[in-house]
């Protein structure tokens, strides 16, 4: 019995010693203060029964907090993870390189801010996600970008435990459901989220005839001989602009002009197929049916589904803006069309043969009246504003001094992006006012144009919209080969490189 109790009192004095034990604090020390970044150390809830601690030789435990580049998703269970840092290798935005790879850029050093100017030697730089802009563009790595898994452009904070006295398991197993419910918590105030990038596609002008129109027709892969491997960068896009350049009707009379066009309504169900979201009618060719035909081509894109905007049965209905959101993807776009193309050689004046009236269908034309109204359409910031203007001088070898001041005051006005085209031919593109300007696209489906200059190089101008702000800029080159295009592997792309810089550096 006395030794019965003898052991029940060891038993006592050893529960008594370990609950001594177990009410003295765990001290925790962090042994970065850069924690403050991502936790607040005055709102940092401990388990009760843990401290923090400024002195190391108090300490229990030693949370250390770190940084590493790694691929997404790579964790090990000794790693709590605080937060995730997209960065993003930035280029000047006439670089036509849409990727670099990961081993040429994870030795350079990570800038916090891009420079607001860019010198002519500046080179690559890297730098978290959401600080590039204009006059910078981001690119992916090794072909990836932040949306997908295989990017590497991730940096992990994460934070570590290492026990630096003795501590009994249960405290330890406390402490790591309490770190591992930290790390879950932060997965929601991550720094940078998966980038869901929306892609803002244009291409120049298009023009569905002299053949083209019967291998669209005629074959049940009519869109496949004519696009080839561009359709399926056009099929990309999320949104895709293009300038139809021609009426669509059967009406048989057309005005007196040097060049007349009309397409067969059944081409714009392969257009739309081949990728096309909408079509710019305010050029100097959807009315070279007149009247009626124009109303026919309005009637017909109406019967596809294919919007449009800067034309009407009347003004006020060519003041209409086109607006499309797409809220999965944080985005709203709104596009106006308007015309600024000179006077044809047939006498042709589209300000006074083609423009809405009160009582005329027809499209808008740029004066100060219309810029004040767009204004006002484009005064909604929560949009990405678009122009696409039909506006140059046919063949000319850059965009002149008047056409430059016309569509950098449509930048002024509230637009984020001007897409340009009538020249045939490529011209650069500028940032002006953080915003961006494509002076001319070229031609993009056009048979007939090999006997002039230039006029047989196009481009798919691809860019890339994160919560409505431009991230990405790419651009494809392509050949025209008579009735069908095709990119292009020669000296196009250096061509309109050159011509960008030139614009940036003028």
């Amino acid at each position: 019995m006395k030794s019965l109790t003898k052991i029940y009192r060891v038993i006592l004095l050893t529960s008594l010693i370990l609950w001594i034990v177990s009410c003295k604090p765990t001290y925790l020390f962090i042994a970065e203060n850069h924690l403050g970044e991502f936790i607040n150390k005055e709102e940092l809830t401990l388990p009760s029964s843990f401290k923090l601690t400024e002195k190391i030789e108090e300490a229990t435990m030693i949370l250390t907090v770190d940084e590493v580049f790694s691929q997404k998703d790579e964790h090990t269970p000794e790693r709590y993870t605080l937060s995730r840092v997209c960065y993003a290798p930035a280029l000047p935005y006439w670089d036509q390189r849409h990727s670099i790879e990961f081993d040429k850029i994870k030795g350079l050093q990570i800038d916090n801010r891009l420079p607001d100017k860019i010198e002519k030697d500046s080179g690559v730089k890297i730098l978290p996600f959401e600080k590039v802009k204009l006059p910078w563009k981001a690119v992916a790595v090794d072909k990836f970008l932040p949306s997908e898994r295989e990017y590497k452009l991730y940096r992990d904070v994460f934070f570590t435990l290492e026990a630096k006295k003795k501590i009994n398991q249960r405290r330890l197993n406390e402490l790591q459901e309490w770190a591992a419910m930290l790390s879950l918590l932060n997965q929601e105030k991550l720094l940078a989220q998966d980038e869901d990038i929306f892609w803002l596609g244009g291409v120049g002008d298009i023009l569905p005839i002299r053949g083209v129109d019967r291998l669209l027709l005629n074959n049940k892969n009519g869109i496949e001989l004519v696009f080839t491997d561009v359709l399926p960068i056009l099929q990309k896009q999320d949104f895709l602009i293009g300038n139809l350049e021609t009426a669509v009707t059967t009406h048989p009379t057309p005005l007196k002009k040097t060049y007349t066009f009309k397409a067969n309504p059944r081409v714009l169900p392969e257009l739309k197929k081949a990728g096309f979201d909408y079509f710019t009618l305010t050029n100097n060719h959807a009315y070279d049916y007149g009247e009626q035909g124009f109303r026919d081509t309005l009637k017909y894109l109406s019967q596809n589904s294919i919007p449009t905007s800067g034309v009407g049965l009347n003004i006020d209905e060519a003041f209409v803006p086109f607006s499309v959101d797409f809220p999965q993807r944080e985005t709203r776009l709104k596009i106006m069309s308007l015309g600024s193309f000179p006077i044809e050689r047939s006498g042709f004046n589209g300000q006074r043969d083609a423009a809405a009236t009160e009582s005329r269908p027809g499209m808008l034309w740029h004066t100060e009246e219309t810029l004040k109204n767009f204004k006002e359409i484009f005064s909604e910031k929560e949009f990405f504003n678009i122009v696409s203007i039909h506006a140059g001088a046919e063949y000319s070898a850059r965009p002149g001094n008047a056409i430059k001041k016309i569509m950098q005051s449509h930048i002024d006005n509230g637009a984020n992006l001007v897409l340009g085209h009538h020249p045939h031919v490529l011209h650069g593109i500028e940032v002006y006012n953080g915003g961006l300007i494509v002076y001319s696209m070229g031609n993009f489906i056009f048979s007939g144009m090999g006997g002039m200059k230039n006029a047989e190089e196009s481009i798919v101008v691809t860019i890339g919209l994160v919560e409505n702000e431009i991230k990405y800029l790419n651009y494809y080159p392509v050949k025209i080969n008579d009735k069908v295009i095709e990119l292009d592997r020669g000296s196009i792309g250096s061509r309109f490189e050159k011509m960008s810089r030139e614009l940036y550096f003028d």
